[in-house]
């Protein structure tokens, strides 16, 4: 049976991205947000910063097996994902690591960590998600 997921992939703005650009990922404090809000290691993303600069944007909504076959249908191999899939984002890139998944059967976030899926436990962060998928819902299937 498949599930219905929500899709967040981490995006800077053109500015936050120049700003990367002139200082560097560790110069810039929307690099240094963006870089802590993904898993490095054994360290858990750190999301201050990527709710500070909203750094996260939905990406698209899908139905799957789970959330393996999620990121497996969201690459961008043989052919644009967006050739199977709505795009909400602005930058329809391959998932990634440090991107979300909202599972709509089990009502949990799960980042993508270095090897399968973790839950987001962070309060703020899911408060932040859940309001996008608020403000976004004429456009979620």
């Amino acid at each position: 049976m498949k599930s219905s997921y929500i899709v967040f992939f981490r995006l800077m703005n053109d500015e936050q991205t120049k700003d990367v650009n002139n200082k560097g990922w560790f110069g810039s404090e929307f690099g240094k947000a963006y870089l802590a809000a993904e898993p490095h290691g054994e360290e858990k993303p750190v999301y201050d910063g990527a709710i500070t600069f909203d750094l996260f944007e939905l990406a698209t909504s899908l139905n799957a097996q789970n959330k393996s076959a999620v990121y497996a249908a969201l690459q961008n191999h043989d052919a644009p994902w967006t050739d199977h899939y709505p795009a909400f984002t602005s930058f329809p890139r391959s998932m990634s690591v440090g991107d979300i998944i909202f599972d709509r059967t089990d009502g949990h976030f799960y980042y993508v960590d270095q090897i399968g899926f973790n839950k987001v436990r962070d309060p703020e962060m899911i408060g932040y998600l859940s309001l996008k998928i608020i403000l976004e819902q004429g456009n979620i299937i």
